[in-house]
C-alpha cells in the first residue's frame, strides 16, 4: 500500500509539473528550484527532483552543473524541427494503415467531433473546445496505424514541446479556422479510410505551420514578457502560477 502510494504521488507531481512546463508558468531561461515547487505543490523534495530529471530526459528542461535545472528556450530553429518530426510521424503512420483502420465506438465518436467542425454552424469557442479535447486522441489514433510503441511515444514527446506555440497559433486572429478545417478534413478521412485525403490534410497544415512559424513565434514573445511588463518578474510567474487549476 505504501509503495502504490507513492507511486502515485510520483506521478501526480510529474504531471503537475509537467502542466507547468508545457504551458510556459515559468518563462524560458528561468532557474526552477526544487524547494520552491515542493512548497508550491504541498510534497517532499524527493518526488520533485526525479520529476525534473525525467524532464531533462525529455527535453522539456536543460541542467547545468552545479546550477540547477533551466526551463528551455523557445527557439524557431527547434521548433520548426519538432514541427518536421510531428509531420513525417503523422504522415508514415497514415501511409501505412489508414486503409485497415478499425475504430472502436470512442474512436469514432471523438473523429466525428472533429469532423463536424468544419461546419460553421456554432460558435468559434465551441468549436475550439472540441479541438482541444480531441486533436491528441486523433493524433493516437493516426500514430497507432505505424503499430509502434516507441514512435507514439515520440510523438507524445514532441506534442508537449511544441504544446506552447500551438496553443498560441490557435488563438491567433485568422489562423482558428484553418485549424479546424484542417482537423475535420483529417477526421472525415480516418472515418472513410480515404489515406489520399489524410496524408494531403496533413501535408497542407504542416506547409502552413512551418510558413507561419515566425509570425507565431512573435506572438509567443509577445504573450510571454510583454503582457508581464506591468509587474515584476518574480511577481508575475506567481500570478501565472495561482491562475492554474489544482
Amino acid at each position: 500500500m505504501e509503495q502504490e502510494h507513492k507511486v502515485s504521488e510520483d506521478r501526480t507531481v510529474y504531471e503537475r509539473i509537467k502542466e507547468l512546463l508545457v504551458g510556459y508558468a515559468f518563462l524560458p531561461g528561468d532557474r526552477l528550484h526544487v524547494p520552491e515547487l515542493a512548497d508550491l505543490l504541498k510534497v517532499s523534495a524527493t518526488p520533485v527532483r526525479e520529476a525534473l530529471n525525467r524532464f531533462c530526459a525529455e527535453d522539456l528542461l536543460t541542467t547545468v552543473p552545479h546550477r540547477g535545472f533551466f526551463v528551455r528556450r523557445l527557439e524557431q530553429s527547434e521548433i520548426a524541427d519538432l514541427l518536421e518530426m510531428k509531420y513525417m510521424m503523422l504522415s508514415y503512420a497514415a501511409r501505412r494503415g489508414v486503409g485497415d483502420l478499425e475504430l472502436d465506438e470512442a474512436e469514432l465518436h471523438v473523429l466525428s467531433s472533429l469532423a463536424e467542425l468544419g461546419a460553421k454552424n456554432r460558435k468559434t469557442e465551441e468549436r475550439l473546445r472540441v479541438y482541444r479535447r480531441c486533436s491528441v486522441s486523433m493524433n493516437a489514433i493516426v500514430m497507432s496505424l505505424a503499430r509502434n510503441l516507441s514512435m507514439l511515444k515520440c510523438l507524445e514527446n514532441v506534442m508537449d514541446r511544441l504544446h506552447f506555440v500551438s496553443e498560441t497559433e490557435a488563438t491567433m486572429e485568422g489562423q482558428v479556422e484553418s485549424i479546424l478545417q484542417e482537423s475535420a478534413t483529417i477526421a472525415l478521412g480516418l472515418i472513410s479510410r480515404d489515406e489520399r485525403t489524410v496524408v494531403q490534410a496533413l501535408e497542407r497544415r504542416h506547409q502552413r505551420e512551418q510558413s507561419l512559424l515566425p509570425e507565431v513565434m512573435k506572438e509567443c514573445v509577445n504573450r510571454l514578457y510583454l503582457r508581464c511588463r506591468p509587474v515584476p518578474q518574480t511577481r508575475a510567474r506567481t500570478l501565472r502560477l495561482e491562475a492554474l487549476p489544482a
